[in-house]
C-alpha cells in the first residue's frame, strides 16, 4: 500500500495542495487551512458556541476564498472531517450554500476543485500543521468578530 505521499504524487502530481481544519473545545472555536507549498498558514476564532461541523466547514470557505486569489487550475482541498466533505453534496444550510457558491465560481473559471478525506491524528504532517494552527486559536484573546448563522445551529 502506498504511502500518503506516494498516493498524492500518483493520483494529485499537478494539484496544489491546501489542508484544512476546525478546531472545538469548551470555552474556544477557531479553524484553519495551510498551504505547504506557499508556506501559507491562517487561522481564525469563532464564537466558543461554534460546534466542529461548523468550524470545519468554516475553515473549507475560508480555504476556497484564498484560493481565489491565485492563479492555479487545479486544487485538491485535504480535511479531516468526513462529516463536512458528505454535507458539501447534501446539505443545504447557510456555510454548505457559502462553499457551494465558491465552488461555483471556481468551476466557472476553469478551476478544478477536488477533495480528499484523511484521518485525522494519523501522522501527515501538513494536516498536523492545519490542526495546530486551529487549535491554536484557543490562545488568542481577541474574541472572534464572525456572527454564525443562527440556522446553522
Amino acid at each position: 500500500m502506498p504511502t500518503f505521499s506516494e498516493f498524492i504524487e500518483l493520483n494529485f502530481h499537478d494539484y496544489f495542495l491546501v489542508y484544512t481544519d476546525g478546531s472545538v473545545s469548551t470555552n474556544s472555536a477557531g479553524f484553519s487551512f495551510f498551504i505547504p507549498e506557499k508556506m501559507v498558514k491562517y487561522s481564525d476564532t469563532l464564537p466558543h458556541v461554534t460546534c466542529s461541523f461548523m468550524a470545519e466547514c468554516y475553515a473549507i470557505t475560508t480555504a476556497l476564498e484564498y484560493i481565489k486569489s491565485l492563479n492555479i487550475t487545479k486544487c485538491l482541498i485535504v480535511s479531516d472531517s468526513q462529516v463536512a466533505l458528505i454535507s458539501i453534496s447534501a446539505i443545504t444550510s447557510p456555510l454548505i450554500l457559502n462553499i457551494k457558491a465558491s465552488l461555483f465560481e471556481l468551476y466557472s473559471q476553469d478551476i478544478i476543485i477536488k477533495f480528499l478525506w484523511v484521518p485525522g491524528h494519523s501522522g501527515i504532517s501538513s494536516n498536523e500543521v492545519a490542526d495546530l494552527l486551529a487549535t491554536s486559536t484557543k490562545y488568542r484573546l481577541n474574541p472572534s468578530v464572525r456572527k454564525i448563522p443562527s440556522s446553522d445551529f
